[in-house]
């Protein structure tokens, strides 16, 4: 039997539900509670209304696979994707609301982190809204990089790129930027937020100054 993240299997056990059948649950970070106080405050990130470094500006920017670009930059570095937490929740309100999605209706939710030598670069939080009769737009992949998949659709779409004033941390993980996007593919809808990591941008030589 799968062992459920405990992200989510705490939510679980409060209610009593079974694993095959979570109970409506925020499924978010271990700090739940930290995090449910972060406003992100997304902007455009062509709007130039958030200064952002000139290095960190072109990751943040990229409209590639982040995945891809990730493997190029760790060089000899191990790269691989942890699974972090999957399953069925209720999204944050501004995911919801990006989504058209009531606020107590639930999602699919998956969260991983993109990690060189064990390190976490990037940490990852994709939010889908629940089709009947389909299973999530991630089923299957595990520890498999949703990007890899994605970026192959020919039909993809995507959104423009939005930045955090703040950052909020995802599965207790708090990230130096964060950006989100919307992806649309065959009828799904996907939303998709990235923290970059500190040790990336000590391994990348970052500057955190916008004039470095």
């Amino acid at each position: 039997m799968t062992q459920l993240p405990s992200t989510f299997r705490s939510q679980i056990e409060r209610s009593g539900s079974e694993p095959g059948n979570p109970a409506p649950a925020t499924a978010s970070s271990p700090n739940a509670d930290a995090a449910d106080i972060v406003d992100p405050g997304w902007v455009s990130l062509a709007s130039g209304g958030i200064e952002v470094p000139a290095g960190w500006h072109a990751w943040l920017a990229s409209r590639d696979s982040l995945t891809e670009r990730l493997i190029e930059a760790a060089g000899a570095g191990h790269f691989r994707v942890r699974l972090l937490a999957e399953a069925k929740g209720l999204p944050w309100p501004d995911e919801a609301h990006v989504l058209g999605l009531a606020s107590d209706e639930q999602a699919w939710l998956r969260e991983v982190a993109l990690c060189v030598d064990e390190e976490p670069w990037v940490v990852a939080r994709s939010v889908a809204p629940i089709v009947e009769r389909h299973d999530a737009p991630f089923e299957g992949l595990g520890e498999t990089s949703l990007g890899s998949w994605l970026f192959r659709q020919p039909d993809l779409e995507r959104s423009a790129i939005q930045i955090g004033r703040n950052t909020r941390p995802i599965h207790g993980y708090a990230g130096l930027w964060q950006r989100r996007s919307v992806f649309r593919h065959s009828g799904w809808v996907l939303l998709v937020q990235e923290s970059f990591m500190p040790a990336m941008g000590r391994a990348l030589s970052l500057s955190a100054s916008a004039t470095g």
